[in-house]
């Protein structure tokens, strides 16, 4: 989306919302709310992402960059972009990445390669996801992002049951998918629900899937 929509969405939620930081809303699980909560993720790890931490700095709105780590300061591209565009989009550099770090952001694995790990073998998978943890714990430390991790194309299909007994061992406390949907009190740690938000949402779409409702755009 543009800078002036996104400007627009990242003040309506901050208008409108408790927007959380990711351990405030591990931390507050099992506790009812009066109102919508609301968390801020990015995944991939575009160069993008460095303007959009910098614009939810100016708002004062916390967030968490999930990034493959194999592309981020490097010519490969996303899998997904030469399918779908036939041209590389470029990724953030580690420069960037260590920036939006010490604005306060938080850094979490989001595979080597952005590799879709429910289509491949298991082992391909495993190595794709530690390694990602490896990375970041190598980069940023162990503040906590390490142990968050956002699946790649996030369908409910994109990772088996094998796989999400396989995170534990690899330090992984937490699983995020990208389906829609909402978290009630007792959320799931394996599958903390996330909603796509793009160009096609006006501030009453959005409003809409946060208050729980389910929505359609063109």
């Amino acid at each position: 989306m543009g800078i002036e929509q996104f400007q627009q969405q990242i003040h309506f939620l901050a208008s409108s919302y408790q927007v959380l930081d990711m351990p405030e809303f591990l931390a507050s699980r099992g506790e009812p709310r009066r109102r919508p909560a609301v968390v801020i993720t990015f995944d991939d790890g575009y160069e993008s992402n460095y303007l959009a931490a910098r614009l939810l700095r100016r708002e004062g709105l916390p967030a968490t960059f999930f990034i493959s780590t194999r592309i981020v300061g490097s010519e490969r591209p996303f899998p997904h972009d030469i399918e779908k565009l036939g041209k590389r989009v470029p990724a953030l550099s580690w420069e960037e990445a260590s920036k939006i770090f010490e604005w306060g952001f938080h850094i979490g694995p989001h595979t080597a390669t952005h590799a879709n790990v429910g289509k491949i073998n298991s082992e391909q998978a495993i190595t794709e996801i530690r390694t990602s943890v490896e990375d970041i714990i190598a980069k940023f430390g162990r503040d906590g992002a390490a142990e968050w991790f956002a699946y790649p194309y996030g369908k409910s299909d994109d990772i088996t049951t094998h796989l999400r007994q396989e995170l534990e061992k690899m330090g992984v406390s937490c699983c995020l998918s990208a389906y829609g949907g909402t978290n009630p009190p007792e959320f799931s740690l394996l599958d903390i629900k996330r909603q796509g938000v793009d160009h096609k949402f006006s501030l009453l779409a959005l409003r809409a899937i946060v208050e729980g409702w389910k929505v359609r755009t063109k």
